[in-house]
């Protein structure tokens, strides 16, 4: 008799991590891999993945739990794209050089010969050390140069028109834009216009109102 209550409790047990816990999980899991197939051909999976659980859940379990564990550690881990010598090579020559004002043909080229991870880290490190892009002008034909974050945003030169004189308190070209990018990028289905934000000289911010 007490050999079957044993049984019997065991068998609960298993029963009842077919619907709950770590092995529920994993068990949902796999039959989402073949969400599609026919419906006995999905019963019948669950149905031998459950026995599974419930003859040997003391080994299953504890093994799904790690699993699912790993999984999560890995969702909550930043990605941290490994430098190639290429990368750290082009980063060190940019910290060198110093801070300038790229031409819109020197900005696209920025890491075209790198692999993407490289390439945006480059373009990263640019923007914190203060490189900027000359691909912004005015309706008066003032030219403003423009971060890399915004220009790479938006992808094409920007104009500039009709500063808010209430934001830029006087004769100077900080403060709020409207802004639209060229004729080109409308034609292609990349038109962007907005507000832009100028400081100390740098347009620095565009919030996008209208695009097509």
């Amino acid at each position: 008799m007490s050999w079957m209550m044993i049984v019997i409790a065991y068998l609960a047990v298993g029963i009842l991590l077919v619907f709950i816990g770590p092995a529920a999980t994993s068990l949902e899991r796999e039959r989402m891999t073949i969400v599609g197939h026919p419906v006995w051909k999905q019963w019948a999976f669950f149905f031998i993945m459950a026995t599974s659980v419930v003859a040997f859940w003391p080994v299953l379990v504890p093994s799904a739990h790690r699993s699912t564990r790993d999984t999560n550690s890995r969702r909550m881990m930043p990605y941290v794209p490994v430098l190639s010598e290429a990368g750290r090579l082009r980063i060190h020559q940019a910290r060198n050089h110093g801070p300038r004002t790229l031409s819109f043909a020197e900005y696209e080229r920025i890491g075209d010969d790198l692999p993407y991870d490289d390439a945006l880290l480059l373009r990263r490190m640019m923007d914190r050390l203060g490189y900027t892009v000359d691909a912004a002008e005015t309706d008066t034909g003032e030219r403003i140069p423009v971060s890399l974050t915004v220009i790479s945003e938006i992808g094409s030169p920007i104009k500039l028109s009709r500063p808010n004189s209430e934001d830029i308190g006087g004769p100077t070209i900080n403060g709020s834009w409207s802004f639209t990018n060229g004729a080109d990028a409308w034609e292609h289905l990349a038109g962007r216009a907005g507000e832009a934000v100028v400081k100390d000289g740098v347009l620095v911010k565009i919030v996008v109102r209208t695009m097509n």
